[in-house]
Formats: C-alpha cells, structure tokens, sequence
C-alpha cells in the first residue's frame, strides 16, 4: 500500500513538474540584429565644440533568454573631417528578466578595435591640434543597458549607458570627448554623453 502510494505521489509530482514546466515561457533562440544610435561631443576649453553622430549596428545569435553574442561595429562622427569606427565582438548576458512584463536588465560584454579614418587639417577650426590623427586603441569592458520588448512582436527597445573596463586611448584626446571618466589610467568608469545609446533589436 506504502509503494503503490509512493508510486502515485511521484507519478502526480512529475506530471505536476511538467504542466508547469509547460507553462513557463520557452527559451528565444535565433538570429538577432540591432541598431543603436547617440550623440558624440568633442570639447575644449570645457565648452561643446563639435556634435556628431554615433550609429552602432550589431549582428549576433540570441542562444536563449539569458545569453546573446556577435559582432559589432561603432560609427562616430567626431569632427568635421574625422571618423572614429569600432570593430568588435560582444556577449550580452540577462542579469534580470521579467518576460510577462517585457523587461530585461543585461549587461554588454565588448571587445572591440578602434581606428580613426579620413585624416583631416590639424588647423581646422572645429577642435584643437591635440586631435590631429589618435593612434589606434582598443576597449574591453562591460555596459549595462535595459530592454523593453513589443508586445506580440519579438522587438526590443534598448537603451545603454555607462562603460567599465579597460581603454587605452590616449589621454590628451580623451578630455576632448568625455567629461564623465573617473580613473587617470587605462582602467576606467566612462559615463560621457558617448556612452548613452539608444535603439532596437529583432530576433528572427
């Protein structure tokens, strides 16, 4: 009687451990693509001297609801004559997500190149000789961000803010872009206007 007993209770609980399981919402997997945008300042003397345009495409794979990775590439208009492009890869992890409500809280994982293209004059009167062509840098950090999904559509609405980690840019050029840096060596907190991205993201 005690067997045929247990037999029930563990046949109830399995069943039970799958009806729920079939009601929780079912990992998304598969191609993702987004595009970012925001707002680059170069400075001097403290005064905005040159705004441009940041646009930060990404291709990834969304392995299932907690982890995305890919590759990204960053566009910044930062003067007149002068672009700075980023070249990387990316993991994206979910620190927290609310599905029934359509809120992620992730971090960003990048590694990523930087280069500047098209030389321009070190006279030009939109910033200072000291932006006369940087060496090439690179970054390895974490930016936090959050998604708020469509509903019915797999649409994401992000927003990014903030960089920790590591960056070797020179420093000299750095003070022209970002006022919101804490660290005087290549560790640093980045919370310039550069760092605050907005955009969308779909999964197919």
């Amino acid at each position: 009687m005690k067997i045929l007993r247990f037999i029930l209770f563990t046949c109830s609980l399995i069943l039970s451990i799958i009806s729920v399981r079939a009601e929780l919402p079912q990992d998304e997997k598969g191609i993702m693509v987004s595009a970012s945008f925001g707002v680059f300042h170069s400075y001097s003397d403290g005064n905005p001297t040159y705004t441009g345009l940041i646009v930060a495409p990404r291709i990834g794979y969304r392995i299932n609801n907690n982890w995305a990775v890919g590759a990204l590439y960053k566009y910044k208009k930062i003067l007149s004559g002068a672009n700075i492009m980023d070249y990387g890869i990316f993991g994206q992890y979910t620190i927290l997500g609310r599905p029934e409500k359509g809120f992620r809280l992730f971090t960003d994982l990048h590694v990523a190149y930087s280069k500047e293209h098209d030389s321009y004059d070190s006279d030009s009167i939109d910033g200072p000789p000291l932006l006369d062509p940087r060496p090439d840098n690179c970054e390895v950090g974490f930016t936090p961000g959050v998604a708020f999904r469509i509903p019915v559509i797999p649409v994401d609405i992000l927003l990014r803010y903030l960089f920790i980690g590591f960056n070797n840019a020179e420093h000299n050029f750095v003070r022209y872009y970002s006022h919101c840096r804490l660290g005087g060596g290549d560790w640093i907190i980045d919370a310039g206007l550069h760092r605050l991205e907005l955009g969308v993201s779909v999964t197919f």
